[in-house]
């Protein structure tokens, strides 16, 4: 019997406008987490999300993907949008604390932009 998901996981791929690689990746850490997976059963598990042109690109591979880091760099390389890559150096380089804000408050920020 297989075990049920505590957190689920929405497909990528490139065709879906509203969800970029990065975006996704974030969904999959918090996935990864819930669901207790460990490097093995993600690797196994998530090509069964990439729909499309995604799933299309892990079909060629000529060497599978044995390592999650592997599977997140080389997906995160292949699609990674540079206009995505530009706005959140861009954001990470203008964040500034505010006034009457918390050393906390500023922390999640940077947090929000760096995950």
């Amino acid at each position: 019997m297989a075990t049920p998901y505590i957190a689920r996981l929405t497909d990528f791929s490139e065709e879906k406008e509203e969800m970029d690689v990065y975006t996704w990746f974030r969904e999959v850490q918090k996935a990864i987490q819930a669901n207790n997976w460990n490097d093995q059963r993600a690797i196994q598990t998530l090509p069964f999300f990439l729909k499309g042109t995604a799933n299309s690109w892990y079909q060629s591979l000529e060497t599978k993907l044995t390592s999650f880091t592997k599977f997140k760099n080389t997906l995160l390389e292949y699609f990674s949008n540079p206009n995505a890559i530009i706005q959140l150096q861009n954001k990470f380089n203008t964040i500034k604390q505010g006034t009457g804000e918390t050393v906390t408050q500023y922390l999640a920020q940077f947090n929000q932009i760096r995950h």
